[in-house]
């Protein structure tokens, strides 16, 4: 790996896997070879705690200088009592193991937390939640809970996944906590947006006054998957947790076009701020591709109206765009692929 002074493992899930004892032997062997002084082996890993030959393995590694970088991905909860809950089980429960195994282990250890906040791999899944506030949280539960003092590292998996927001917090989330050492909350905004009622149209059509063309040409529909495997809204891996979340995003709103006039559904946007910057994203999709199994990597013709703000000029503030479905589904796979469209607005 070009960034680290040693060679990097990825996915090491954890397991009495007779491969982990592969593993072990050669990094006991690069360990003892003098052309590797110096270089150590890192690995992201799960919970390598099990007393099994996984643990070994990381006994070899630890040996060797190596760092543990363990994976922890939280994606949305629907309220911040339950993200904490979250937090509290999936962090600093499991810390205790690591500690009660590998006495002194904290400080070789390197917290991973997921930045994946945009389709087609997207814990930023809950469109009534901020997740800028959840990546707040858990870096302040990082900052501040006993169990982590000392901990070797941070890092992020990955910002490819991540828009331009979401890094941009997560730099300054590293200097608030990571670097300036404060340890009060950095950012100060609800848990629960509160911007917009019903915006999966999971309770039918309540908050949405509709306008339809003609008789039914606004209907709520649902289709299993659609969420988890065509807008990739995916919670995470945290061990053997990895949740995809069930019926969220499954549902939406059916348009069926008419020549006399356009479909036209809205609401008034709540709780907004004077002067302060919003971003607004929504997806949309050809169901009659979906049902029959068309790939169109086409632009849709949709129509997206605000007013009473400023919408910010600029393609990195106002887009369309065509992306991939997140996961198999239906008729389609890696190699016939089902199209939607990303479009996004920043507005003042």
């Amino acid at each position: 790996h070009p960034l680290v002074d040693g060679i990097v493992i990825d996915e090491a899930n954890g397991g009495d896997l007779e491969s982990y004892g592969y593993f072990a032997a050669a990094v006991q062997r690069l360990n003892a070879n003098p052309r590797f002084r110096g270089k150590s082996v890192h690995v992201r890993c799960d919970a390598l705690y099990g007393d099994d030959r996984s643990t070994e393995f990381a006994r070899v590694c630890l040996a060797g200088g190596g760092y543990l970088c363990w994976e922890r991905y939280f994606g949305e909860e629907r309220t911040a009592k339950a993200m904490r809950e979250s937090l509290r089980r999936y962090m600093a429960a499991p810390m205790v193991k690591w500690e009660r195994v590998f006495p002194g282990v904290t400080r070789r250890m390197v917290m991973a937390f997921g930045s994946m906040s945009e389709p087609p791999e997207n814990m930023n899944f809950l469109p009534t939640v901020d997740h800028r506030v959840c990546m707040d949280m858990q870096m302040q539960y990082l900052a501040t809970h006993p169990a982590f003092f000392g901990i070797g590292g941070i890092q992020r998996y990955h910002n490819g996944h991540a828009g331009e927001e979401t890094v941009r917090c997560i730099g300054r989330l590293y200097r608030h906590y990571a670097i300036d050492g404060k340890t009060e909350p950095m950012i100060v905004s609800p848990f629960n947006l509160g911007h917009i009622v019903n915006p999966d149209f999971g309770d039918g059509t309540k908050g949405w006054t509709l306008m339809p063309a003609a008789a039914d040409s606004l209907q709520v529909k649902t289709y299993k998957n659609y969420g988890d495997r065509v807008q990739g809204r995916f919670f995470g891996g945290i061990g053997d947790r990895v949740i995809r979340p069930q019926g969220i995003g499954d549902m939406f709103l059916l348009t069926r076009r008419s020549a006399a006039a356009p479909n036209v559904f809205m609401q008034e946007i709540r709780n907004l701020e004077r002067g302060r910057f919003y971003s607004m994203k929504m997806m949309t999709a050809d169901y009659q591709d979906l049902l029959e199994g068309r790939s169109s990597k086409a632009l849709h013709a949709v129509s997206i109206r605000l007013a009473g703000v400023t919408v910010l000029p600029g393609a990195k503030n106002n887009f369309q765009f065509p992306i991939r479905q997140a996961r198999a589904i239906g008729k389609f796979d890696w190699k016939h692929r089902f199209y939607s469209n990303y479009h996004w607005r920043v507005f003042r």
